[in-house]
Protein backbone atom coordinates (compact mmCIF):
# COMPACT_ATOMS: atom_id res chain seq x y z
CA UNK A 1 0.00 0.00 0.00
CA UNK A 2 1.57 3.33 -0.98
CA UNK A 3 2.98 5.60 1.77
CA UNK A 4 0.19 8.38 2.77
CA UNK A 5 1.55 11.89 2.61
CA UNK A 6 0.10 14.58 4.18
CA UNK A 7 1.37 18.39 3.89
CA UNK A 8 -0.19 19.88 6.67
CA UNK A 9 1.01 21.42 9.98
CA UNK A 10 2.00 18.83 12.41
CA UNK A 11 2.06 20.98 15.32
CA UNK A 12 -1.78 20.82 15.13
CA UNK A 13 -3.51 18.31 17.12
CA UNK A 14 -5.63 15.80 15.15
CA UNK A 15 -7.92 12.81 16.03
CA UNK A 16 -8.19 9.36 13.80
CA UNK A 17 -11.02 6.95 14.83
CA UNK A 18 -10.80 3.42 13.23
CA UNK A 19 -13.68 1.53 14.21
CA UNK A 20 -13.76 -2.11 13.87
CA UNK A 21 -17.79 -2.91 13.97
CA UNK A 22 -18.30 -5.78 16.33
CA UNK A 23 -14.87 -6.52 17.38
CA UNK A 24 -14.17 -8.04 20.86
CA UNK A 25 -11.64 -7.15 23.25
CA UNK A 26 -11.42 -10.62 23.94
CA UNK A 27 -10.71 -11.91 20.07
CA UNK A 28 -8.03 -8.79 19.06
CA UNK A 29 -5.76 -9.99 22.54
CA UNK A 30 -5.89 -13.66 21.59
CA UNK A 31 -4.99 -12.72 17.75
CA UNK A 32 -2.06 -10.02 18.47
CA UNK A 33 -1.09 -13.06 21.43
CA UNK A 34 -0.76 -15.44 18.93
CA UNK A 35 1.27 -13.20 16.77
CA UNK A 36 -1.44 -13.01 13.61
CA UNK A 37 -1.32 -9.00 13.94
CA UNK A 38 1.77 -7.75 13.94
CA UNK A 39 1.08 -4.18 13.15
CA UNK A 40 -1.88 -4.21 16.10
CA UNK A 41 0.34 -6.08 18.75
CA UNK A 42 3.07 -3.13 17.96
CA UNK A 43 0.45 -0.39 18.19
CA UNK A 44 -1.09 -1.83 21.37
CA UNK A 45 2.04 -2.45 23.09
CA UNK A 46 2.72 -4.62 26.47
CA UNK A 47 -0.71 -3.24 27.95
CA UNK A 48 -3.24 -3.89 24.64
CA UNK A 49 -6.42 -2.39 24.44
CA UNK A 50 -8.83 -1.52 26.90
CA UNK A 51 -12.09 -3.47 27.55
CA UNK A 52 -14.94 -0.92 26.70
CA UNK A 53 -18.85 -1.12 27.31
CA UNK A 54 -21.19 -0.71 24.47
CA UNK A 55 -24.30 1.15 24.66
CA UNK A 56 -27.59 -0.58 25.90
CA UNK A 57 -28.68 -2.08 23.82
CA UNK A 58 -25.82 -3.68 22.08
CA UNK A 59 -26.97 -2.90 18.29
CA UNK A 60 -24.36 -0.54 15.56
CA UNK A 61 -27.23 2.39 15.26
CA UNK A 62 -27.35 2.70 18.77
CA UNK A 63 -24.14 2.22 19.51
CA UNK A 64 -22.68 4.96 16.89
CA UNK A 65 -24.91 7.66 17.89
CA UNK A 66 -23.65 7.43 21.39
CA UNK A 67 -20.15 7.49 20.12
CA UNK A 68 -21.06 10.15 17.94
CA UNK A 69 -22.81 12.17 20.69
CA UNK A 70 -21.19 11.27 23.62
CA UNK A 71 -24.89 10.23 25.49
CA UNK A 72 -26.87 7.23 26.04
CA UNK A 73 -30.33 6.82 23.93
CA UNK A 74 -31.93 8.82 26.66
CA UNK A 75 -29.56 11.72 25.72
CA UNK A 76 -30.03 10.83 21.71
CA UNK A 77 -33.54 9.02 21.11
CA UNK A 78 -31.69 6.10 19.35
CA UNK A 79 -32.96 3.28 21.47
CA UNK A 80 -32.77 0.32 18.53
CA UNK A 81 -32.31 -0.39 14.99
CA UNK A 82 -36.14 -0.68 14.92
CA UNK A 83 -38.91 1.15 16.57
CA UNK A 84 -42.79 1.80 16.33
CA UNK A 85 -43.96 4.70 15.30
CA UNK A 86 -45.24 7.85 17.72
CA UNK A 87 -48.61 7.69 16.60
CA UNK A 88 -49.01 3.92 15.83
CA UNK A 89 -47.09 0.80 16.41
CA UNK A 90 -46.13 0.63 12.98
CA UNK A 91 -42.03 -0.07 12.59
CA UNK A 92 -39.98 2.49 11.63
CA UNK A 93 -35.93 2.76 11.22
CA UNK A 94 -34.56 5.57 13.27
CA UNK A 95 -31.82 7.99 11.23
CA UNK A 96 -29.94 10.69 11.22
CA UNK A 97 -33.30 12.70 11.09
CA UNK A 98 -34.22 11.41 14.83
CA UNK A 99 -31.21 12.63 16.36
CA UNK A 100 -31.42 15.86 17.40
CA UNK A 101 -28.36 16.23 20.37
CA UNK A 102 -25.28 17.77 18.80
CA UNK A 103 -22.88 15.29 17.05
CA UNK A 104 -19.22 15.65 17.87
CA UNK A 105 -18.62 17.09 14.34
CA UNK A 106 -21.56 19.67 14.98
CA UNK A 107 -19.29 20.67 18.04
CA UNK A 108 -16.01 20.85 16.37
CA UNK A 109 -17.67 22.73 13.47
CA UNK A 110 -19.08 25.82 15.87
CA UNK A 111 -15.12 25.72 17.05
CA UNK A 112 -14.33 25.91 13.60
CA UNK A 113 -12.91 22.31 13.15
CA UNK A 114 -13.53 20.33 10.15
CA UNK A 115 -14.04 16.30 10.09
CA UNK A 116 -14.57 13.60 7.59
CA UNK A 117 -16.63 11.18 8.54
CA UNK A 118 -16.83 7.89 6.70
CA UNK A 119 -19.06 4.79 7.12
CA UNK A 120 -20.46 5.44 10.47
CA UNK A 121 -23.50 3.32 10.80
CA UNK A 122 -26.74 5.86 11.49
CA UNK A 123 -25.32 9.06 9.39
CA UNK A 124 -27.99 8.53 6.79
CA UNK A 125 -29.49 10.72 5.43
CA UNK A 126 -26.27 13.01 5.78
CA UNK A 127 -26.43 16.49 6.10
CA UNK A 128 -23.68 19.30 5.32
CA UNK A 129 -21.33 19.52 7.61
CA UNK A 130 -17.78 21.69 7.72
CA UNK A 131 -16.13 19.33 6.14
CA UNK A 132 -17.28 15.45 4.40
CA UNK A 133 -19.68 12.78 5.42
CA UNK A 134 -19.90 9.49 3.58
CA UNK A 135 -22.85 8.15 5.47
CA UNK A 136 -23.07 4.03 6.90
CA UNK A 137 -25.58 1.69 6.71
CA UNK A 138 -28.68 1.73 6.05
CA UNK A 139 -28.08 4.34 2.99
CA UNK A 140 -30.60 2.76 0.35
CA UNK A 141 -29.54 6.09 -1.47
CA UNK A 142 -26.07 7.35 -1.79
CA UNK A 143 -26.68 10.54 -3.42
CA UNK A 144 -28.19 11.34 -0.11
CA UNK A 145 -25.72 9.85 1.57
CA UNK A 146 -22.53 12.16 0.66
CA UNK A 147 -22.04 16.00 1.67
CA UNK A 148 -20.71 17.72 -0.44
CA UNK A 149 -21.94 16.13 -3.73
CA UNK A 150 -18.33 16.74 -5.37
CA UNK A 151 -17.36 13.42 -4.13
CA UNK A 152 -20.11 11.22 -5.63
CA UNK A 153 -18.69 10.94 -8.95
CA UNK A 154 -15.07 9.90 -7.57
CA UNK A 155 -16.93 7.39 -4.98
CA UNK A 156 -18.53 5.82 -7.49
CA UNK A 157 -15.13 5.78 -10.36
CA UNK A 158 -13.77 3.84 -7.51
CA UNK A 159 -16.61 1.44 -7.41
CA UNK A 160 -17.25 2.35 -3.50
CA UNK A 161 -19.48 0.60 -1.74
CA UNK A 162 -21.93 1.64 1.11
CA UNK A 163 -22.19 -1.90 2.22
CA UNK A 164 -22.16 -5.68 1.13
CA UNK A 165 -25.03 -7.88 -0.90
CA UNK A 166 -25.73 -9.75 3.07
CA UNK A 167 -28.75 -11.47 1.07
CA UNK A 168 -26.32 -12.75 -1.79
CA UNK A 169 -23.56 -13.61 0.78
CA UNK A 170 -25.95 -15.41 2.97
CA UNK A 171 -25.32 -19.28 2.91
CA UNK A 172 -22.62 -19.03 0.55
CA UNK A 173 -19.06 -19.08 1.57
CA UNK A 174 -17.11 -17.90 -1.79
CA UNK A 175 -19.82 -15.03 -2.67
CA UNK A 176 -19.35 -13.77 1.10
CA UNK A 177 -15.45 -13.88 0.90
CA UNK A 178 -15.83 -11.67 -2.37
CA UNK A 179 -18.42 -9.40 -1.30
CA UNK A 180 -16.13 -9.01 2.10
CA UNK A 181 -12.83 -8.10 0.45
CA UNK A 182 -14.57 -6.28 -2.40
CA UNK A 183 -16.38 -3.77 -0.13
CA UNK A 184 -13.09 -3.41 2.15
CA UNK A 185 -10.70 -2.85 -1.06
CA UNK A 186 -13.27 0.17 -1.88
CA UNK A 187 -13.45 1.26 2.09
CA UNK A 188 -9.75 1.77 2.09
CA UNK A 189 -9.58 3.51 -1.24
CA UNK A 190 -12.03 6.27 0.18
CA UNK A 191 -9.87 5.97 3.41
CA UNK A 192 -6.71 7.05 1.45
CA UNK A 193 -8.34 9.11 -1.32
CA UNK A 194 -10.07 11.86 1.92
CA UNK A 195 -6.97 11.78 3.88
CA UNK A 196 -4.93 12.62 0.87
CA UNK A 197 -7.60 15.26 -0.66
CA UNK A 198 -9.51 16.73 2.49
CA UNK A 199 -8.81 18.90 5.11
CA UNK A 200 -9.48 17.58 8.85
CA UNK A 201 -9.45 17.88 12.61
CA UNK A 202 -11.29 14.91 12.80
CA UNK A 203 -11.57 11.81 10.79
CA UNK A 204 -13.67 8.61 11.67
CA UNK A 205 -13.96 5.43 9.07
CA UNK A 206 -15.32 2.91 10.34
CA UNK A 207 -14.92 -1.20 9.30
CA UNK A 208 -18.76 -2.80 9.35
CA UNK A 209 -17.49 -5.75 6.84
CA UNK A 210 -16.26 -7.10 10.28
CA UNK A 211 -19.86 -7.14 11.69
CA UNK A 212 -20.70 -8.86 8.64
CA UNK A 213 -18.17 -11.77 8.69
CA UNK A 214 -19.18 -12.01 12.51
CA UNK A 215 -22.59 -12.27 11.84
CA UNK A 216 -22.42 -15.02 9.06
CA UNK A 217 -19.50 -17.34 10.52
CA UNK A 218 -18.82 -16.73 14.34
CA UNK A 219 -19.89 -19.85 14.85
CA UNK A 220 -18.30 -21.98 12.62
CA UNK A 221 -14.88 -19.72 13.41
CA UNK A 222 -15.12 -21.03 17.25
CA UNK A 223 -16.16 -24.52 15.87
CA UNK A 224 -13.31 -24.05 14.10
CA UNK A 225 -14.29 -25.21 10.91
CA UNK A 226 -10.83 -24.80 8.49
CA UNK A 227 -12.43 -22.25 5.90
CA UNK A 228 -14.44 -19.94 8.25
CA UNK A 229 -11.32 -20.18 10.25
CA UNK A 230 -8.89 -19.08 7.21
CA UNK A 231 -11.44 -16.16 5.79
CA UNK A 232 -11.26 -14.91 9.60
CA UNK A 233 -7.59 -14.80 9.53
CA UNK A 234 -6.93 -12.96 5.86
CA UNK A 235 -9.08 -10.37 6.67
CA UNK A 236 -7.80 -9.74 9.95
CA UNK A 237 -4.59 -9.51 8.34
CA UNK A 238 -5.94 -7.28 5.56
CA UNK A 239 -7.03 -5.02 8.56
CA UNK A 240 -3.96 -5.31 10.23
CA UNK A 241 -2.02 -3.81 7.22
CA UNK A 242 -4.41 -0.72 6.97
CA UNK A 243 -3.25 -0.13 10.72
CA UNK A 244 0.20 -0.27 9.61
CA UNK A 245 -0.33 2.03 6.78
CA UNK A 246 -1.41 4.26 8.48
CA UNK A 247 0.53 4.33 11.75
CA UNK A 248 3.42 5.03 9.41
CA UNK A 249 1.85 7.59 7.27
CA UNK A 250 0.09 10.06 10.01
CA UNK A 251 1.29 13.58 10.90
CA UNK A 252 2.78 13.79 13.77
CA UNK A 253 0.71 15.32 16.74
CA UNK A 254 -2.26 13.04 15.37
CA UNK A 255 -3.56 10.59 17.99
CA UNK A 256 -5.23 7.30 16.58
CA UNK A 257 -8.12 5.88 18.55
CA UNK A 258 -8.82 2.34 17.74
CA UNK A 259 -12.22 0.87 19.02
CA UNK A 260 -15.22 -1.23 18.30
CA UNK A 261 -18.65 -0.56 19.20
CA UNK A 262 -19.83 -3.70 20.45
CA UNK A 263 -18.82 -7.08 21.14
CA UNK A 264 -19.57 -10.67 19.43
CA UNK A 265 -20.35 -13.93 20.77
CA UNK A 266 -21.10 -17.68 18.99
CA UNK A 267 -25.29 -17.55 18.96
CA UNK A 268 -26.37 -21.18 20.23
CA UNK A 269 -30.37 -20.09 20.51
CA UNK A 270 -32.79 -17.84 19.46
CA UNK A 271 -35.25 -16.66 21.87
CA UNK A 272 -38.43 -14.78 20.95
CA UNK A 273 -39.32 -12.72 23.81
CA UNK A 274 -42.83 -11.83 21.66
CA UNK A 275 -43.64 -15.64 21.62
CA UNK A 276 -42.67 -15.61 25.68
CA UNK A 277 -45.17 -12.91 26.02
CA UNK A 278 -47.74 -14.38 24.27
CA UNK A 279 -47.46 -17.29 26.17
CA UNK A 280 -48.20 -15.30 29.35
CA UNK A 281 -50.82 -13.68 28.54
CA UNK A 282 -49.24 -10.44 28.48
CA UNK A 283 -49.30 -9.42 24.23
CA UNK A 284 -52.47 -10.32 21.72
CA UNK A 285 -52.45 -9.80 17.96
CA UNK A 286 -55.90 -9.02 16.11
CA UNK A 287 -54.72 -11.72 13.67
CA UNK A 288 -52.98 -15.07 14.19
CA UNK A 289 -50.25 -13.79 11.64
CA UNK A 290 -49.21 -10.33 12.67
CA UNK A 291 -46.76 -9.13 10.44
CA UNK A 292 -45.82 -6.53 12.45
CA UNK A 293 -46.45 -4.96 15.75
CA UNK A 294 -49.19 -2.34 14.08
CA UNK A 295 -51.67 -5.64 15.03
CA UNK A 296 -51.24 -5.75 18.41
CA UNK A 297 -54.28 -5.79 20.63
CA UNK A 298 -55.21 -3.22 22.84
CA UNK A 299 -55.77 -5.70 25.58
CA UNK A 300 -52.08 -6.49 25.58
CA UNK A 301 -50.19 -5.09 28.63
CA UNK A 302 -46.53 -5.59 27.07
CA UNK A 303 -44.80 -5.63 24.07
CA UNK A 304 -40.82 -6.20 22.71
CA UNK A 305 -38.49 -4.98 20.62
CA UNK A 306 -35.26 -6.07 19.30
CA UNK A 307 -33.06 -7.12 21.45
CA UNK A 308 -34.33 -7.35 24.69
CA UNK A 309 -36.44 -4.27 24.90
CA UNK A 310 -39.88 -4.02 26.54
CA UNK A 311 -42.73 -1.57 26.70
CA UNK A 312 -45.89 -1.20 28.53
CA UNK A 313 -48.33 -0.50 26.43
CA UNK A 314 -49.37 2.47 27.70
CA UNK A 315 -52.76 4.20 26.67
CA UNK A 316 -52.49 7.58 25.39
CA UNK A 317 -48.97 6.57 24.15
CA UNK A 318 -49.99 4.36 21.10
CA UNK A 319 -53.33 4.57 19.26
CA UNK A 320 -53.65 0.62 20.49
CA UNK A 321 -52.05 1.06 24.17
CA UNK A 322 -54.69 -0.16 26.81
CA UNK A 323 -53.19 0.01 30.18
CA UNK A 324 -54.10 3.07 31.86
CA UNK A 325 -50.80 5.33 32.85
CA UNK A 326 -51.74 4.61 37.19
CA UNK A 327 -51.63 0.60 36.29
CA UNK A 328 -47.55 1.26 34.23
CA UNK A 329 -45.91 0.30 37.59
CA UNK A 330 -47.91 -2.33 38.62
CA UNK A 331 -47.10 -3.64 34.90
CA UNK A 332 -43.57 -3.42 35.32
CA UNK A 333 -43.55 -4.78 38.75
CA UNK A 334 -45.36 -8.13 37.25
CA UNK A 335 -43.31 -8.41 34.02
CA UNK A 336 -39.95 -8.15 36.57
CA UNK A 337 -41.21 -10.90 38.11
CA UNK A 338 -42.07 -13.30 35.34
CA UNK A 339 -38.74 -12.16 33.50
CA UNK A 340 -37.23 -14.32 36.45
CA UNK A 341 -38.20 -17.21 34.80
CA UNK A 342 -36.94 -16.64 31.29
CA UNK A 343 -35.21 -19.56 31.18
CA UNK A 344 -33.45 -22.13 28.80
CA UNK A 345 -35.52 -25.40 29.87
CA UNK A 346 -32.65 -27.25 28.67
CA UNK A 347 -29.87 -26.04 31.77
CA UNK A 348 -32.22 -23.96 33.62
CA UNK A 349 -29.80 -21.33 33.25
CA UNK A 350 -31.64 -17.48 32.66
CA UNK A 351 -31.26 -16.62 28.96
CA UNK A 352 -30.24 -13.03 29.28
CA UNK A 353 -27.45 -11.29 31.49
CA UNK A 354 -29.22 -8.59 33.51
CA UNK A 355 -32.23 -6.39 33.69
CA UNK A 356 -32.03 -2.87 34.25
CA UNK A 357 -35.30 -0.85 34.34
CA UNK A 358 -36.06 2.57 32.62
CA UNK A 359 -34.58 5.17 34.91
CA UNK A 360 -31.16 3.14 35.85
CA UNK A 361 -30.80 2.73 32.12
CA UNK A 362 -31.55 6.21 30.46
CA UNK A 363 -30.52 9.74 31.03
CA UNK A 364 -31.49 13.10 28.94
CA UNK A 365 -34.57 14.44 27.26
CA UNK A 366 -35.75 11.32 25.56
CA UNK A 367 -35.24 8.46 28.36
CA UNK A 368 -39.32 8.85 28.96
CA UNK A 369 -39.65 7.25 25.40
CA UNK A 370 -36.91 4.32 26.03
CA UNK A 371 -38.34 0.61 27.01
CA UNK A 372 -38.87 0.09 30.46
CA UNK A 373 -37.24 -2.87 30.93
CA UNK A 374 -34.37 -3.51 28.97
CA UNK A 375 -31.87 -6.83 28.70
CA UNK A 376 -28.36 -7.16 28.59
CA UNK A 377 -27.46 -9.89 26.18
CA UNK A 378 -26.14 -13.29 27.46
CA UNK A 379 -23.91 -14.83 24.94
CA UNK A 380 -24.88 -17.59 23.39
CA UNK A 381 -28.64 -16.43 23.59
CA UNK A 382 -30.16 -13.89 20.82
CA UNK A 383 -33.12 -12.35 21.74
CA UNK A 384 -35.92 -11.40 18.95
CA UNK A 385 -38.72 -9.37 18.74
CA UNK A 386 -39.93 -10.99 15.96
CA UNK A 387 -43.80 -11.03 16.17
CA UNK A 388 -44.52 -13.75 14.01
CA UNK A 389 -42.05 -16.46 16.06
CA UNK A 390 -44.66 -18.88 17.99
CA UNK A 391 -42.41 -21.08 19.99
CA UNK A 392 -40.27 -19.21 22.70
CA UNK A 393 -36.21 -20.88 21.30
CA UNK A 394 -35.45 -22.31 18.02
CA UNK A 395 -32.26 -22.85 16.45
CA UNK A 396 -29.67 -19.69 14.98
CA UNK A 397 -31.50 -18.49 11.75
CA UNK A 398 -30.33 -20.08 8.45
CA UNK A 399 -27.13 -18.93 6.96
CA UNK A 400 -25.96 -16.86 10.35
CA UNK A 401 -24.43 -17.55 13.15
CA UNK A 402 -23.30 -15.32 16.00
CA UNK A 403 -24.21 -12.32 17.80
CA UNK A 404 -23.47 -9.10 19.74
CA UNK A 405 -22.56 -8.99 23.26
CA UNK A 406 -22.21 -5.68 25.12
CA UNK A 407 -19.59 -6.43 27.49
CA UNK A 408 -16.42 -7.14 25.12
CA UNK A 409 -15.97 -3.85 22.92
CA UNK A 410 -12.47 -2.59 23.24
CA UNK A 411 -10.58 0.75 22.87
CA UNK A 412 -7.02 1.88 22.30
CA UNK A 413 -6.22 6.01 22.15
CA UNK A 414 -2.58 6.73 21.11
CA UNK A 415 -0.35 9.02 23.27
CA UNK A 416 -2.56 9.60 25.89
CA UNK A 417 -3.12 7.87 29.34
CA UNK A 418 -6.66 6.67 30.34
CA UNK A 419 -8.07 6.88 33.52
CA UNK A 420 -8.79 3.78 35.84
CA UNK A 421 -12.31 2.92 35.99
CA UNK A 422 -15.01 1.63 33.46
CA UNK A 423 -15.11 2.78 30.09
CA UNK A 424 -18.47 3.77 28.01
CA UNK A 425 -18.98 3.98 24.50
CA UNK A 426 -20.34 7.24 25.43
CA UNK A 427 -17.79 8.64 26.86
CA UNK A 428 -15.26 9.10 23.67
CA UNK A 429 -17.00 12.45 21.89
CA UNK A 430 -15.70 14.26 25.62
CA UNK A 431 -12.21 12.29 24.74
CA UNK A 432 -12.03 13.84 21.53
CA UNK A 433 -12.95 17.02 22.64
CA UNK A 434 -10.41 17.18 25.09
CA UNK A 435 -7.44 16.01 22.89
CA UNK A 436 -7.87 18.41 20.28
CA UNK A 437 -7.77 20.77 22.93
CA UNK A 438 -11.80 21.97 22.42
CA UNK A 439 -13.60 21.75 26.26
CA UNK A 440 -15.75 18.89 26.44
CA UNK A 441 -18.91 19.99 27.76
CA UNK A 442 -22.57 19.34 27.41
CA UNK A 443 -22.10 15.59 27.22
CA UNK A 444 -23.65 13.19 29.46
CA UNK A 445 -20.25 11.08 28.95
CA UNK A 446 -16.70 11.99 30.60
CA UNK A 447 -13.68 12.19 28.95
CA UNK A 448 -11.41 9.22 29.56
CA UNK A 449 -7.81 10.71 29.80
CA UNK A 450 -6.12 10.82 33.27
CA UNK A 451 -5.73 13.81 34.50
CA UNK A 452 -2.55 15.66 33.85
CA UNK A 453 0.81 14.48 35.43
CA UNK A 454 -1.08 10.89 36.45
CA UNK A 455 0.18 7.43 34.87
CA UNK A 456 -1.80 5.66 33.90
CA UNK A 457 -0.98 1.98 32.16
CA UNK A 458 -3.49 0.55 29.86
Amino acid sequence: MPRLRLRRDARRPRVLVLGLDGTPYSYLRAETAAGRLPNLAALFGEGGPAPMRSSLPSVSSTAWTSFLTGRDPGGHGVFGFMDCKAASHDFYFPNLDHVTAPTVWDVLGSAGMRSVILNVPGTYPARPLPGVLVSGFVAPRIERAVPPPRLLQRLRAMGYRIDLDAWAARGDLEVLEEELFATFEGRVEAIRMLLASEPWDLFVAVITETDRLYHFLWNAMVAGEERAVDLFHRFHAAIDELVGWLVDGLPGGTHLIVLSDHGFAAERRSVFTNAWLRERGLLAFDTDEPKGMGMISPSSTVYSLDPGRFYVNRAGARARGGVPPDRADEVVDRLVEELAGLRDPDTGELVYGGLVRRQDAYHGPYAALGPDVVLTLKPGYELKGSTAARAVLGPPAAGLGGMHTSDDAFLWVGDAALREGRHDLHDLAPTIMELLEVAPEGFQGRSLLAPAGVAVGR
